[in-house]
Order: C-alpha cells, then sequence, then structure tokens
C-alpha cells in the first residue's frame, strides 16, 4: 500500500460476545451501528472505562465490569459512512435523527474513563482490511489480540489457531467489480489513490470465467489488474413496511425460499419494531423480506468512491449543510417532509396524516395518496418518533406565541412540493381522536400547558363539571 494510501482514521465498535464469535469463527464481513473514533481513546485500558464509555450505545445485560469486553478497531475505507448518533430534536440531527431506548440520550456525545467524544453510527458496509477484534480483560492493561480481518478472500485470522475463516462475500456491501457474467466482490490494491488491481472473490469455482484458486479461507480467487474497470459498491435500498432500508446480504429462509437481509436506515426503535424489524443491537434493526417483496420497490446504485485515499477522510462523512432550529417552525415543518418522503412507497403523490399529541400520548391517523384519480391509498398508523417531536415543538412555539396549544393537527406534504408542508391545528373543542384521551393524559396536558376551554368532553373525561 503507497504512502498516498495511508489511513488515519479508525472506528471502534463494542461487540457482544455473540458477535465477536461470529467474527472469529463464522467469518462475518459486515459491521455497523454506535462507533467512536478509535483515536479518542487510545489511552483507555479498563474494561468499566470502555463500559461507561459505550454505556449509552451497549445492551447492558452483555457487558460487565467483571467480564472481558470485545472492541472490533475498523480502519475506515472509500465506503465508510457515518453520522453523528443524535436524537430528532438535537440541531444536527439528519433525517429524524436516531431514537433509540435508555440509556440513549441522543446527545451525540459518549462519555467514560476521562474521555468525552462523538458518539457515531456506521451505515451497514464491508470490514475494512487489517480490522482487529481485541478481547480486554478486567484488572489488566494488557488485551489480547483475537483476529485480524484479511479481506473477503482471507476472511478472519484467529490468532490463537492461527487458521483463517471466510463467510461467502456479499456483493451488496464493499468493492464490487462487474465481468460479463455478473459482479464479483473484490479485495482492491490502490496505488497513488486509485486502484490498480482487485482480487476477485467467490465461494465457488465461477464456471464461467477460468483463473480462480482456492485459498485457505475455503474461497475462489482471482486477481486482475484494471483497465477500465468500473469498482464500485452496489447500494441497494428500499422502503420495506414504510421503513427505509439498506439490503445488505441475499439469505435462505427456513423453507429454502430466497430473502435478503435490510438494515433500517430509520433508526427509530419504537417505531421499526412496530413496522416488523427486529433489534439484532442498540441501533441496529433488521428484517428478512422475500426478494419477491423487494424487488418491486428497491432502488440500486453503482456507488463509485471520489477518492480512494482516505488520508483526510473525518471521522463524521454526513453532516447537515446548516443547523436546524426547533424555534422555527418553517424549518420544523421542512424536517417533517423530510422524513415523510424517506418512509414514503416508492409512488406516492402526497400524504394527508393527523397528529393528535395529548400528555404523554400521541395518537395517528393517516393515509399515503398513491392515485388520487383511482382512489388508491395506503394507510398507516404509526409515524417515525422525529414527527411526533417535531410537532410538540410546534406546539411549545404555539403555545410561547399565545396562539394556545393545539391538542391536534392535519397535516398534507406534497411530493413534488418538499418545501411545502399544510399544517392545519385543532382546537380543544375539536380534538379528532377524542376517545384515545385519558385522564391521566389529560392532567399532564394541563401541567404544561394552561387551556382556557373547558369543553363538555373534559367534564366527562374528569368526571367534574369544572376541571
Amino acid at each position: 500500500m503507497d504512502e498516498n494510501y495511508r489511513i488515519d482514521v479508525s472506528y471502534n465498535l463494542a461487540v457482544a460476545p455473540w458477535r465477536a464469535r461470529a467474527y472469529i469463527q463464522g467469518g462475518k464481513e459486515d459491521f455497523c451501528g454506535f462507533a467512536v473514533n478509535a483515536a479518542d481513546m487510545a489511552d483507555m485500558e479498563d474494561v468499566g472505562d470502555f463500559i461507561d464509555l459505550f454505556g449509552s450505545a451497549i445492551d447492558p445485560e452483555n457487558f460487565s465490569p467483571t467480564d472481558p469486553i470485545h472492541i472490533l478497531r475498523v480502519p475506515t475505507n472509500p465506503f465508510v459512512q457515518t453520522v453523528r448518533a443524535v436524537g430528532p430534536t438535537h440541531p444536527d440531527a439528519l433525517l429524524g435523527g436516531i431514537t433509540e431506548s435508555p440509556p440513549y440520550d441522543g446527545s451525540g456525545i459518549a462519555h467514560g474513563g476521562g474521555t468525552s467524544t462523538d458518539l457515531l453510527w456506521i451505515e451497514p458496509t464491508r470490514l475494512t482490511a487489517g480490522a482487529e477484534l481485541w478481547r480486554h480483560y478486567p484488572g489488566t492493561p494488557f488485551p489480547e489480540l483475537c483476529g485480524i480481518y484479511y479481506g473477503a478472500a482471507l476472511g478472519w485470522r484467529n490468532m490463537r489457531t492461527d487458521e483463517f475463516v471466510a463467510s461467502a462475500p456479499s456483493d451488496l456491501i464493499g468493492p464490487v467489480i462487474k465481468r460479463g457474467w455478473g459482479q464479483l466482490p473484490v479485495d482492491v490494491e490502490v496505488e497513488n489513490g486509485e486502484p490498480v488491481a482487485v482480487t476477485m472473490v467467490s465461494p465457488m469455482n465461477p464456471p464461467q470465467e477460468e483463473g480462480f484458486a482456492q485459498v485457505s479461507s475455503g474461497m475462489w480467487v482471482k486477481r486482475i489488474e484494471l483497465s477500465d474497470e468500473l469498482v464500485y459498491e452496489n447500494q441497494r435500498y428500499a422502503t420495506i413496511n414504510n421503513v427505509q432500508s439498506r439490503l445488505v446480504r441475499f439469505m435462505r429462509g427456513e423453507n429454502g425460499e430466497k430473502r435478503v437481509l435490510a438494515v433500517a436506515r430509520t433508526v427509530d426503535s419504537g417505531y421499526v419494531h412496530n413496522r416488523g424489524f427486529m433489534r439484532v443491537e442498540p441501533g441496529v434493526f433488521a428484517a428478512m423480506p422475500t426478494v419477491e417483496e423487494v424487488a418491486p420497490i428497491h432502488v440500486s446504485r453503482m456507488a463509485a468512491p471520489f477518492s480512494w485515499n482516505t488520508a483526510d477522510k473525518p471521522p463524521i462523512t454526513r453532516k447537515r449543510k446548516k443547523e436546524r432550529s426547533n424555534y422555527n417552525i418553517d424549518e420544523l415543518l421542512e424536517e417533517i417532509a423530510t422524513v415523510v418522503a424517506s418512509i414514503a412507497p416508492p409512488i406516492w403523490e402526497r400524504f394527508d396524516f393527523v397528529v393528535q399529541i395529548v400528555g404523554e400520548q400521541a395518537s395517528v391517523e393517516g393515509h399515503y395518496v398513491i392515485d388520487a384519480e383511482k382512489d388508491e391509498r395506503e394507510f398507516v398508523s404509526s409515524v417515525p418518533t422525529a414527527i411526533l417531536r417535531y410537532l410538540l415543538e410546534i406546539k411549545m412555539i404555539h403555545y410561547r406565541q399565545g396562539l394556545g396549544a393545539p391538542l391536534a393537527y392535519a397535516l398534507t406534504v406534497f411530493r413534488n412540493e418538499p418545501q411545502s408542508v399544510d399544517i392545519i391545528p385543532f382546537p380543544v373543542e375539536h380534538p379528532p381522536m377524542v376517545e384515545s384521551i385519558t385522564a391521566f393524559d389529560w392532567a399532564i396536558e394541563i401541567q404544561h400547558f394552561h387551556h382556557e376551554e373547558r369543553p363538555d368532553w373534559v367534564r366527562r373525561l374528569t368526571g367534574q363539571e369544572d376541571s
């Protein structure tokens, strides 16, 4: 590797024991989820400090100060994409931010062991050659190097057994090259900031092309020098059950049917769980629809890096162009429109919905208009948490401005007018989903917002003439 291709940024992820085994014993090649810049924790040694630092981004049941902890260290590569892991109302939030269960707090900061650093979220991609898995033991500053990842061809080297294990690399993450008969994952050789050769990798000897040889990991490989060939990442995205997702790997289901592993890019624990996604680990939610279900709705792009030189690549690769204010209704509505578009079906004209927020309860009714002339609609009963948080901010703005505290809003988002959102507040006298309001939620509501009116439905709810 030449000097122009040096790597200055690496990421550390705290991984559960089951994931550590998946790497060393199963040759797992993908990674994603919460991470921190490795340079910011270079002097940390104590297991308890690691747990404190990653406390907002790990499952507590998988980590204990009295047990070893596994830290995955991954050098960056041209396909690694990261955002700051902040909540919806943070000014840096992209696409609704990240909503997760406590102790995650949405601040975007990890604290522990005297260190304070940005908490990041990494989109799924293939590990970088040179990634290392370390096991840190309580009470000793000397960690154990468990394995090193050598790329798609050789996979993981188990440092105890000195054996290599690799899984069949996915052609949906990491670099690939297209041949006349198909596309194959590749390990890339770079000189002067450009790929000059690749090693193609296949789990079996391709009958369509000669020259492949089997290596110790069990993979079949062939090295070729590049001329006009394009090395790219085959990125496929799909909105699955109103969840924006990245397709990661083709798999076989229990009955032999072809499925695809999809990881949610809409990182919202409550919302995606209700849409059929399973929580694999903090910040990572997955579903396995059939290929037939995904085929009509996925979009694909051949993503080639602008540069293969990662020397100046920052730890955070995707940022907002400008901070969003939570005190500006127009900016909040624009953010709502962005989130709505991200979870919309492939074809839609507008999204009509009503959100009622009373106390600690939010109720949603709405539908996407697919084809207005045919009256074709797709109904939804939930929206991402970010939309609810933005509407609560709008409610508080209205209250501060002396415009009352609406209990609900009707909104229309137009696909062809992303900056235009129609919003209509409902006064207290006419909440659209009054049957869902409880006496407890009304009590919480009036603790935070003074309401002059006490209509009949409030008196019935509280059992008092004047409440």
